[in-house]
């Protein structure tokens, strides 16, 4: 997901500031244990961790044209800035039985 969206937004912001790219690839990587889904873990993360990603782009822009771009991508990229400022999710179960689900049809 962090990989998709780095690719994206460097492509929309690539174009809004007319900087040419002749091809972009992003790699995006995070650690991962097994062990934090064991019911008996205490000690490994249940969720991913050391996020990174890497661009690989050719252009014939200026180097300080990427670099301008590449800040422009970290500044908006919402997936990126999710993982770098987390938000409160809220979740619930709803119920539904059988019955309503036919009366609803």
């Amino acid at each position: 997901m962090l990989g998709n969206c780095v690719t994206h937004i460097f492509l929309i912001n690539a174009a809004d500031l007319k900087i040419p790219l002749d091809s972009l690839a992003v790699d995006a990587q995070a650690e991962y244990d097994p062990r934090g889904q064991a019911p008996d873990n205490i000690d490994a993360p249940v969720y991913p961790y050391n996020f990174r990603y890497q661009v690989q782009v050719a252009s014939p822009a200026s180097d300080e044209d990427l670099a301008r771009l590449h800040a422009e991508v970290q500044r908006v990229c919402p997936i990126l800035n999710l993982r770098r400022n987390p938000q409160e999710i809220n979740g619930s179960v709803a119920l539904v039985s059988p019955a309503a689900e036919e009366l609803a049809a």
